[in-house]
């Protein structure tokens, strides 16, 4: 399989300017850069000395599924208490894909019916065909805009806060905007008001776990 990177060097050196060439470069390397087993318990070890905590310890577990009518990309993303495994905190699903080729977006959703799908997908008798049969309908997506993605040195930078997005919701409580940050072995999260960009103490840090197990 072609990686995104040589994807991209060769459509450089064959002179190529076609922006859907471009995405689909961008998204192999997605498709590389983001599968694994996260935990965050670094962060949380020296919050917990500096007697603050203000991010949990927490693991995610980022595996790439089949879900051709929601997406090019699609990955489900499992949150668990790092200090309680069995304790699952969300289940969603992201799906990158490009706006008219131009720009590569990514889109965050949750399930309707959590135990009728993840359960079955991810149990002990897993189908790792399940997902292929989930529908639009199965899913509702999280409230706010897009994000729009664009690559950053040594992977990608994604928020959520283009122009034109609205600031509040229906019932007019501020909408907050999603960042994220991720490249070979990391991925980080802030979410915060309109108009504020992240500090250093705002972004949840996970690390990749070597050998993807959760140790």
């Amino acid at each position: 399989m072609i990686s995104g990177a040589v994807a991209l060097l060769l459509c450089v050196l064959a002179g190529c300017t076609s922006q859907s060439e471009l995405r689909h470069a961008e998204l192999l390397d997605i498709a590389t850069l983001l599968p694994g087993v996260y935990d965050n318990r670094l962060q949380a070890e020296q919050e917990g000395m500096d007697g603050r905590v203000a991010h949990p310890a927490e693991l995610l577990e980022v595996a790439r599924v089949s879900v051709p009518v929601l997406g090019r990309l699609v990955f489900h993303v499992r949150e668990r208490s790092a200090g309680d495994l069995h304790r699952v905190l969300s289940d969603r699903l992201w799906v990158f894909d490009s706006e008219s080729g131009k720009q590569l977006v990514a889109q965050v959703n949750r399930f309707k019916d959590p135990a009728h799908w993840v359960a079955r997908w991810a149990g002990d008798d897993a189908d790792p065909e399940l997902m292929r049969s989930l529908m639009p309908q199965d899913v509702t997506t999280l409230p706010g805009c897009n994000l729009a993605v664009v690559r950053a040195p040594g992977g990608f930078r994604a928020d959520s806060g283009a122009a034109g997005c609205p600031a509040s919701d229906a019932t007019g409580a501020a909408r907050l905007v999603q960042h994220w940050q991720f490249a070979d072995g990391h991925l980080e999260f802030a979410e915060l008001p309109p108009g504020q960009a992240p500090g250093a103490a705002d972004w949840y840090r996970f690390m990749k776990l070597p050998g993807g197990g959760a140790g």
